[in-house]
């Protein structure tokens, strides 16, 4: 059907603009197990945009403060860590990954929340299996960014995919097997090589739909079950949800009790609710 190939892809990524250097390190430190918070701060401080929209959050009725915050302190304090990783790292993401009039049949908003939802899934189950938190977030909101570089590369043979994926009622990966030769997880592992995200960060991007995958690190398996749960509990209210492929026994690893995960699932939606407010608000 096309000649478009995954070696193409690679050419492809490295016409995509480029992260400043400052974006470059920022997205280096935030995807590292051992964050350096001091230093984020600094790289915050140094870019305009997310200086400024860190702001804005700390400043947003979520906070109810009675003066005005204008110390970039400040507001990292009343964020807290979590709060300024999410804002960092999607805001960093993000403006790589536009949408142009070639990809308006694309949802991006749909997209980030359902990557925000699988981010809140992986940080609220990161203890059970021994993972960083702030890195089970990272994991989370990074892990379908190959379908992003697919559709921004690829926009026409993608609009095919998600034709044939709602026209069959069929998987992504199917649909986008179908219509281009790989799918988003293979370009997930290319664009993390790209980018020279860490070895746990680009697996869990690749793997993230292969739990039994022989290479398949305990990160990938964190977020194959947090994708699948964000999916189940429905938090984005997607028309065209779908649940994908999920290994029960790497399911049963997290002890997951549906009757008694009221408080779990609870925290995952508040978390879920605040950081779209803090990504995705005007």
């Amino acid at each position: 059907m096309s000649t478009i190939t995954l070696e193409g892809l690679r050419t492809e990524l490295s016409r995509l603009p480029s992260l400043s250097a400052v974006r470059t390190e920022l997205l280096r430190c935030l995807t590292q197990d051992d964050v350096d918070l001091p230093k984020v701060i600094r790289l915050v401080a140094t870019d305009p945009v997310i200086a400024a929209k860190v702001l804005r959050i700390a400043n947003s009725s979520f906070f109810g403060l009675p003066s005005q915050v204008d110390s970039l302190l400040q507001a990292v304090t009343l964020l807290g860590f979590s709060g300024l990783q999410s804002v960092a790292l999607a805001s960093a993401v993000m403006d790589t990954f536009k949408s142009d009039p070639e990809t308006a049949w694309f949802d991006h908003h749909e997209f980030w929340c359902h990557s925000i939802a699988t981010a809140a899934c992986a940080e609220l189950l990161a203890d059970r299996v021994g993972v960083n938190g702030s890195l089970a977030f990272t994991a989370g909101l990074l892990h379908d960014l190959g379908r992003l570089a697919m559709v921004t590369c690829y926009p026409q043979a993608c609009r095919v995919a998600f034709d044939h994926r709602l026209t069959h009622h069929l998987p992504w990966r199917e649909a986008e097997l179908h219509a281009l030769g790989f799918d988003h997880c293979q370009a997930g592992g290319l664009l993390a090589e790209h980018w020279h995200l860490p070895l746990s960060i680009g697996q869990s991007m690749a793997l993230h739909h292969d739990a039994r995958h022989a290479a398949t690190g305990t990160l990938a398996q964190l977020v194959h079950v947090a994708d699948a749960l964000a999916h189940a509990l429905d938090l984005t209210g997607s028309a065209h949800e779908m649940e994908p492929q999920l290994h029960a026994d790497t399911w049963n690893a997290f002890g997951i009790e549906w009757n008694d995960s009221s408080a779990l699932f609870a925290a995952i939606e508040v978390r879920y609710r605040h950081t779209c407010d803090s990504l995705l608000g005007p």
